[in-house]
């Protein structure tokens, strides 16, 4: 269970803000009242708290620092995009031909940043957040956040997020309605030593993929890809077509086509 409340320092119009995101989450707004975090979480018995700030909307538990919507990795990631060389998550998509994007699994919005800053031209690009909270700030970040570059910032407004399970979602979808569907099942095996992940341990949904998700995405797209380890269980039992990555790097992207 989670609450929705404010930082200590709050005013009216964010707890004004508070009681609405409590009402579209179906969360319960508990008041601030100079409570620390710990205290607020414990009286209420509640896995973590949703706090509504002056800077955005912050996620904090009892174990992790804060998490609110920053670019993490993605940054060098588009720094390295900008200095002419290719992402292997766009050399996976296909990103000079590619028009539309359903990235399953946007957690953080970082995969997501990187798909939309390397294929400009898309028409349609889509992500799926199964986690309300997690999807919320994210969703938050790709609407307000403001990079000092322009084309950043463009970039992040052109990704349209949905709070779903994206197996629901590409259930009701219809056949080919997306060139490439994406999905990163990264906690079958967590990196939980990266930082950006510490206080969302236990939080967030696990994605086990199964032959029939594969199956099911490969019916609504022309081009499924995965993210998972080289040797992971899943590239064993489903083989992709191919795989992309770096040479030295033990997390590859498989690529799936319908036969």
């Amino acid at each position: 269970m989670y609450l929705i409340s404010t930082c200590s320092k709050t005013n009216a119009y964010l707890i004004e803000q508070a009681k609405k995101v409590s009402q579209l989450l179906q969360m319960p707004y508990v008041p601030r009242k100079h409570q620390s975090v710990e205290d607020l979480l414990t009286t209420h018995h509640c896995a973590g708290a949703l706090l509504i700030t002056k800077e955005g909307p912050s996620f904090v538990t009892k174990e992790g620092m804060p998490h609110h919507f920053h670019l993490s990795m993605a940054h060098l990631r588009l720094l390295e995009i900008d200095r002419g060389n290719t992402d292997h998550l766009l050399r996976a998509i296909g990103y000079e031909s590619v028009t539309s994007v359903l990235d399953c699994t946007a957690g953080l919005g970082s995969d997501s940043a990187v798909i939309s800053y390397g294929c400009p031209q898309l028409t349609r690009h889509t992500g799926i957040e199964g986690h309300p909270i997690l999807g919320y700030i994210t969703n938050h970040g790709f609407r307000n956040f403001q990079h000092k570059e322009p084309k950043v910032t463009e970039a992040l407004r052109r990704i349209q997020l949905v709070i779903c399970n994206y197996q629901d979602y590409l259930e009701q979808l219809k056949h080919n309605t997306y060139d490439v569907i994406y999905i990163d099942p990264m906690f079958e095996n967590p990196v939980y030593e990266s930082p950006q992940f510490l206080q969302w341990r236990g939080h967030l949904l696990e994605s086990k993929i199964t032959p029939e998700i594969v199956e099911l995405a490969l019916e609504k797209s022309k081009r499924l890809v995965i993210k998972e380890r080289k040797g992971s269980r899943l590239f064993k039992e489903i083989p992709p077509i191919k795989m992309v990555g770096g040479k030295y790097s033990s997390i590859a992207y498989g690529i799936y086509e319908r036969r």
